[in-house]
């Protein structure tokens, strides 16, 4: 019986203990780490910055729609309210046309209001999460007071 047993059973196996040792120098690899880092750095620091301008284009853009219905309502009421509106031919159909047009802009301008305001806060979430663990990052570095020691312990 323990023939057949034995037979059945796997060989239990060796694994392999091989110790590799490797010199390198800690200042090559710290400043290519670094410049790496220093990078990522800037890159994102540029697109938050290009980010938060694109978004201020944006709004300027909103906020001309804005002043646009605005100047329309004032002319609709100041050729409506003005005496010499029989002179000038004007009727109530055209004026009320014309409060439907800067109504209909406005609620266009509301509904662009929300549309940015949507994108922008879920892009900036996600820029925000990426900006801090890259510049976290950055001054883990900076603070500790060797690269090649923090990797070590990193990977054990």
């Amino acid at each position: 019986m323990n023939y057949f047993l034995r037979a059945n059973a796997t060989p239990p196996r060796q694994l392999l203990h091989i110790n590799v040792e490797y010199f390198m120098e800690d200042e090559d690899i710290y400043y290519y780490i670094i410049g790496h880092f220093l990078i990522v750095f800037v890159f994102a620091g540029i697109l938050f910055f290009a980010h938060d301008l694109g978004f201020m284009a944006l709004v300027k853009d909103n906020c001309a729609l804005y002043e646009i219905t605005c100047y329309r309502l004032r002319n609709c009421s100041s050729r409506g309210s003005s005496d010499s509106r029989r002179s000038q031919g004007l009727a109530d159909d055209e004026i009320h046309a014309n409060v439907l047009r800067a109504n209909d802009m406005y609620q266009l301008a509301m509904s662009l209001t929300d549309r940015i305001e949507q994108a922008y806060n879920i892009t900036w979430f996600v820029l925000l999460v990426q900006n801090m663990s890259s510049f976290g990052t950055c001054i883990m570095l900076f603070v500790l007071k060797g690269l090649v020691y923090f990797l070590v312990f990193a990977v054990e």
